[in-house]
């Protein structure tokens, strides 16, 4: 059994340690590179916040799905509703990957005249 501190704990890494990933990765860019790499980070944090967005969203619209079946004892369809939006997730995910490797040099062209 997990306690409450436990389960804190683990809910604050998770918050905490990308920033804290971020934080490292910004600060060596920094020491190597200087502000061009600084700016290199910011960027691609921004295409990768763009990306994250559908994600968030498939994992808070599961929440609420999964909840209502399990409370109304409809265990099958629970086991349905994780096998659509783990296919859905991954089919997702590759085709963002997919995108991104096509429409990466378009979006930093955007960035860049949005940032100057």
């Amino acid at each position: 059994m997990v306690s409450y501190s436990q389960n804190r704990c683990t809910s604050i890494g998770v918050t905490l340690l990308p920033q804290l990933i971020r934080i490292a990765l910004t600060a060596f860019s920094a020491s190597i590179g200087g502000t061009v790499y600084v700016a290199a980070v910011a960027v691609g944090t921004r295409i990768e916040g763009f990306t994250l967005i559908i994600s968030m969203a498939i994992g808070s619209s599961i929440v609420p799905l999964i909840g209502q079946n399990f409370g109304a004892g409809e265990l099958q369809r629970v086991r349905e509703i994780q096998k659509l939006i783990s296919k859905s997730a991954i089919l997702i995910g590759i085709s963002m990957f997919i995108s991104m490797l096509f429409l990466s040099e378009p979006l930093l062209g955007f960035l860049q005249l949005m940032l100057t």
